[in-house]
């Protein structure tokens, strides 16, 4: 039996945002030997930051997780027990975008896309701890998949509890 495993979240910066970081980076980085060290040191941070993938990891044998943050062979992350979720869930979200050209002033529309979030509740469904978003209807499922059988975890439809204020205003 596999006792660990993680789910990687991808990149800590979008592919445009790496390439800049990577340019920008190794350009700085060259100031490193000369008396403006400081921003050298400034560069070798943002290649760093341009190649940090993220993630979450769980060891099943001692009920622990932990979200990290990996750079080549290095993950860095607090180990965290959890033992208090009690089920594997989604929950739908909608992300919206207005997508217009510049110097046009024509709206080019809006862009709807639907995203699954994975998330990990407790017995109250009050609170998460958020694995993924998910765009992919095979890669969500793959994923829960995943999590209900080797954390042995059941799945259930998010419920969360409806707060005093919420009853209030129904009134």
């Amino acid at each position: 039996m596999i006792n660990s495993f993680t789910i990687s979240r991808g990149t800590l910066a979008p592919i445009g945002v790496m390439i800049m970081l990577v340019a920008f980076g190794t350009a700085l980085t060259t100031q490193l030997f000369t008396p403006l060290w400081l921003i050298g040191v400034f560069g070798i941070i943002m290649l760093v930051t341009a190649f940090c993938l993220t993630g979450i990891e769980f060891d099943v044998e001692k009920k622990m997780f932990r979200e990290y943050y990996r750079f080549v062979f290095f993950k860095l992350g607090k180990w965290q027990s959890y033992e208090e979720f009690k089920f594997v869930s989604l929950q739908g979200v909608t992300l919206a975008s207005n997508a217009s050209l510049p110097n046009i002033p024509v709206n080019m529309g809006t862009h709807y896309e639907q995203t699954a979030k994975i998330m990990l509740l407790n017995e109250l469904h009050n609170k998460k701890l958020f694995i993924l978003y998910s765009k992919k209807p095979d890669k969500t499922k793959a994923i829960v998949e995943q999590l209900t059988s080797k954390l042995g975890l059941p799945f259930a439809k998010y419920n969360p509890p409806v707060s005093q204020t919420r009853l209030r205003r129904k009134k």
